[in-house]
C-alpha cells in the first residue's frame, strides 16, 4: 500500500493544525444548527396507580394487586429477524406506589427445559428494562435480572451503558409451569427525575432467550442499533412521583489479613474506613471516601506489550468505576483526558494508599451534567502525596447532541500537570453521529506541543455503516490524569462496514464485509504506520460466526526498539498478515472461540495463536480457560521467541449474591506467575463481606519477586437519613 503527502514547514504545519481546529469548530456549530430531531417511537402505556407494594416473591401471576394492571407485550425483534414477532410471549406490567415504581415480567417458554440460566448475564435468558427519566434522549438507567433473581444495572450515557453504576432495588424471580418470571420493586429514592408531581419517562423493555439467541423489545429497535439508544424507547405515562429525599448511607468497612510482598509500597494487615453517600439535591450526590481500600478487586490480566506503544489497562476499582462514563472525554484505549489509574497507582505499576476523598456527581438542571472528584493518594520512600483534581460539565441537546468541559489537575510537593478539554457529540438525523474534542496540557516535563484533538464520524444503517476519523497528538501532550498511547502523531482513517441478511441458507444469519483504512504519520510526516484490512464475518443464527482477514501493514521505524529481547532497527517494513477466527454457538453450554494469525512482523514472521474455552453446567458452576501462543522469527536471531500467556477461570455461585471465584494466569516469557481467589457475600452492590487470597511471583530476575496476601473484609450500608 502506497501513500503520499507533502510535507509542511514545521510554522506552516502548525498553522495548518490551528486552521484545522477552526474549521472543525465552525463546521460542528453548522452542524448543530441543521440537527434533525430523530423520529421518537410512539409506543406508549399508561402507569397504574397500584392499592397496595405486590409481595415481592417473583409469583407474578394470582397476585391480587397485579390483576388491576393491563400488561404490555407484542415484543418485536430485535434479532435475528428484526421486526418480526417475538417467538415468545412476554408481558411487562408496570405500576407505583407512594414510595416505589413496581415492574413484573411474565415470560411464556413452552418448554422449560429451554430456559438457559447462568450467573454471567450474556450467557443466561434475561429480562431488562431501560429508564430515560429526565426524558433528555441521551442519559438513563438499565435494570436486569434472570431465573434465578441475578442483579445487573447501569448507567446509560450517549448511548453506553456503565455497568458498574449501582443503586438500591430489589427483584424477585421464579420458576414456573409456563416459563418463569419476576418482579421489580425500584425505590424513587433510588432514580433522579425532573420536577414535577405526574411525569412521563422514556421506556423500553427487553427479553433475551438464549435457546434461539433471541433478544425482542417492547419498542421497535433497528437492528445497528439497541435498547441503549434512548430516543427510539417508548413512552411510560403518568406516572406520579414524590419528592426524592435526602439520602445519607454511610457504608464502614474493616479489614483484616497478613501480608509477604517484595511489590507493595503499603503492606497494611489491618484497617478501617468508609465511604458516605449524600443527595445534595434530589439529582446531585455526593460522595466521600476515607482511607480507601479495594481488597475485593480482581486483578489484572496478565499481558505481552510486543508493540512501540503503552498498553491500556482498564479501571476495576468500585469507587473509580462508579459514574465513570460522566468524566470519559477522548478515544478509547489510545488518548484518555481522564484515566483513574493515574490515581493511586505508581509509575512501575504498584499500588499506592489513597487517603480519600470527594466527588459530586449528577444534574444540576435537566440538561446540564456535573462531576466534580479531588482524591489525594498518599506518599511512600519513593512516590510522593498527590493531590488529584477532576472537573466535568456538559449539557444535553437535542437529538444524541452535548456539549461538554473537562478539566484535571494533578499536584504534588514540586511539580503540577493540568489538562483542559472540550469535546461535543452532534446527532444528525437517526443515522449520523459526529463526535470530537480538543485538549491542551501544561506539564512541568514538556514546554511545547502540548495539545491533542480528534474528530470521529459514524453513519449506522441496517446495511452499510461508515467511520472516519482525524486524531492528533502533539509530542508534549501529557494528561498527568489521563492516558496517552502514542504522543506526534497524527491518524486519519476509515472504515465501510457491509451487512447482507441470508434467509433459509445453512442456518447463516448475515455476511458482513469490512474495509478499513488507517495511516499514522509523525507530526514532521514521516510515515510511521499505514494498514489496510481486508474481512469476511458471516454470522449463524445460533450466534455462531467465522471470520477471515487479510492485513497489508507498512512499519516506519526511526529509533530503534527492543521487543522481548530483540532490536528492532530504523527501516521500513512491509507485511501482510492472514487471519482466521471464529466461535461456537452462543446457544451451548460448551463454547469457544478461537483465533489464527500469520505473517511478517517487523523484520520477521509472527505466529498469533489464542483459543478460549467455557462450560457452563447450570446456574452455578462456570469454567473457562485462556491460551495464547505467539511465537516469532527473527532471521538474524537464533531460534525462535514465543510469548505466551494461560488463564484458568472458575466460578461457582451459591445464590445470586455469593459466590466463589478463582483466577490462575502464567505469562512464560516474563516469568510470571499470578492467582486470585475470591469469596463475596454481597449486601448490596459494593459492601459485604469478602475473603480473598492474592498470589505474584516474578521470577524474570535473580532475585524475583514475590507478593502472597490474605484479605478478610467486611463493609455494611447504613442508611441514616431516609
Amino acid at each position: 500500500m502506497h501513500t503520499w503527502r507533502t510535507v509542511l514547514p514545521s510554522s506552516q504545519a502548525t498553522i495548518m493544525r490551528s486552521r484545522f481546529l477552526s474549521v472543525v469548530f465552525a463546521t460542528n456549530v453548522a452542524v448543530l444548527g441543521y440537527v434533525l430531531e430523530a423520529s421518537e417511537s410512539e409506543v406508549r402505556h399508561i402507569a397504574t396507580e397500584l392499592s397496595a407494594s405486590p409481595t415481592l416473591d417473583g409469583k407474578v401471576l394470582g397476585d391480587a394487586v397485579w390483576e388491576s394492571v393491563s400488561p404490555i407485550s407484542n415484543f418485536v425483534q430485535l434479532r435475528p429477524d428484526n421486526g418480526s414477532p417475538a417467538t415468545r410471549q412476554t408481558e411487562v406490567l408496570i405500576g407505583f406506589t407512594d414510595t416505589a415504581l413496581h415492574i413484573a415480567f411474565v415470560c411464556y417458554e413452552d418448554d422449560i427445559d429451554n430456559i438457559v440460566v447462568s450467573p454471567d448475564g450474556g450467557k443466561s435468558d434475561s429480562v431488562a428494562v431501560v429508564l430515560d427519566t429526565f426524558g433528555n434522549g441521551r442519559t438513563g438507567f438499565m435494570f436486569s435480572t434472570n431465573p434465578i433473581g441475578a442483579v445487573w444495572d447501569g448507567a446509560i450515557s450517549g448511548g453506553d451503558v456503565g455497568w458498574n453504576w449501582s443503586t438500591t432495588w430489589e427483584v424477585k424471580s421464579l420458576r414456573t409451569p409456563f416459563g418463569w418470571s419476576a418482579e421489580m420493586n425500584i425505590p424513587f429514592r433510588s432514580l433522579r427525575y425532573g420536577r414535577g408531581e405526574i411525569q412521563s419517562w422514556r421506556a423500553n423493555f427487553a427479553r433475551v432467550t438464549r435457546i434461539n439467541n433471541e433478544v425482542s423489545y417492547w419498542s421497535y429497535v433497528p437492528p445497528q442499533f439497541s435498547m441503549y439508544r434512548l430516543t427510539l424507547a417508548g413512552h411510560i405515562e403518568s406516572i406520579r412521583v414524590p419528592p426524592i429525599p435526602r439520602n445519607l448511607l454511610l457504608t464502614p468497612y474493616v479489614r483484616t489479613g497478613g501480608v509477604q510482598s517484595d511489590l507493595e509500597h503499603d503492606e497494611r494487615e489491618s484497617d478501617t474506613g468508609f465511604d458516605i453517600k449524600y443527595s445534595l439535591t434530589p439529582s446531585l450526590t455526593l460522595d466521600a471516601t476515607y482511607n480507601t481500600d479495594f481488597a475485593q478487586v480482581e486483578s489484572d490480566q496478565l499481558r505481552v506489550n510486543l508493540g512501540r506503544y503503552g498498553l491500556y489497562f482498564p479501571e476495576t476499582r468500585p469507587f473509580f468505576l462508579e459514574n465513570l462514563s460522566l468524566f470519559t472525554v477522548g478515544v478509547p484505549w489510545q488518548t484518555q483526558l481522564f484515566h483513574s489509574r493515574r490515581i493511586g497507582i505508581a509509575p512501575d505499576g504498584k499500588r499506592l494508599r489513597i487517603d480519600g476523598g470527594i466527588r459530586l456527581t449528577g444534574k444540576i438542571d435537566q440538561q446540564t451534567n456535573l462531576g466534580f472528584l479531588h482524591i489525594r493518594a498518599g506518599s511512600t520512600d519513593r512516590v510522593a502525596s498527590n493531590d488529584y483534581t477532576v472537573l466535568r460539565v456538559s449539557k444535553d441537546l437535542a437529538n444524541r447532541s452535548s456539549l461538554g468541559f473537562l478539566g484535571t489537575n494533578r499536584q504534588d510537593n514540586s511539580s503540577s500537570g493540568q489538562t483542559i478539554g472540550l469535546n461535543a457529540a452532534f446527532g444528525i438525523g437517526n443515522l449520523t453521529d459526529v463526535f470530537a474534542f480538543v485538549a491542551k496540557t501544561e506539564s512541568d516535563a514538556y514546554s511545547s506541543d502540548q495539545y491533542a484533538f480528534n474528530v470521529y464520524a459514524r453513519h449506522s444503517s441496517p446495511t452499510w455503516k461508515y467511520d472516519m476519523w482525524v486524531h492528533e497528538v502533539g509530542a508534549g501532550f501529557n494528561p498527568e490524569v489521563g492516558f496517552v498511547s502514542h504522543s506526534n502523531m497524527r491518524s486519519m482513517g476509515g472504515t465501510i462496514h457491509y451487512t447482507h441478511k441470508i434467509e433459509d441458507f445453512a442456518g447463516l444469519k448475515e455476511w458482513n464485509q469490512y474495509y478499513t483504512i488507517n495511516v499514522t504519520r509523525n507530526l514532521d510526516g514521516y510515515l510511521e504506520n499505514g494498514l489496510l484490512h481486508l474481512e469476511l464475518w458471516p454470522v449463524w443464527d445460533n450466534g455462531a460466526d467465522a471470520w477471515t482477514a487479510i492485513e497489508f501493514q507498512r512499519e516506519g521505524v526511526r529509533h530503534p526498539f527492543n521487543i522481548i529481547g530483540t532490536t528492532i532497527l530504523p527501516g521500513d517494513y512491509d507485511t501482510k498478515r492472514f487471519i482466521l477466527a471464529g466461535s461456537l454457538p452462543s446457544t451451548n453450554r460448551f463454547r469457544g472461540q478461537l483465533f489464527l494469525s500469520k505473517g511478517g512482523f517487523f523484520h520477521g514472521n509472527i505466529l498469533n495463536a489464542s483459543v478460549s474455552l467455557s462450560y457452563q453446567k447450570d446456574e452455578a458452576l462456570n469454567l473457562v480457560s485462556e491460551y495464547s501462543h505467539r511465537r516469532i522469527k527473527f532471521p538474524s536471531e537464533s531460534g525462535d521467541s514465543t510469548a505466551d500467556i494461560g488463564r484458568i477461570g472458575f466460578a461457582y455461585s451459591l445464590s445470586a449474591k455469593s459466590g466463589f471465584h478463582l483466577m490462575l494466569q502464567h505469562n512464560r516469557i516474563d516469568k510470571i506467575w499470578a492467582a486470585n481467589a475470591r469469596y463475596s457475600w454481597n449486601r448490596t452492590a459494593n459492601s459485604g463481606l469478602y475473603v480473598v487470597y492474592t498470589y505474584y511471583n516474578d521470577k524474570s530476575n535473580v532475585d524475583g519477586q514475590k507478593h502472597q496476601e490474605v484479605v478478610l473484609k467486611y463493609s455494611h450500608t447504613f442508611a441514616l437519613i431516609k
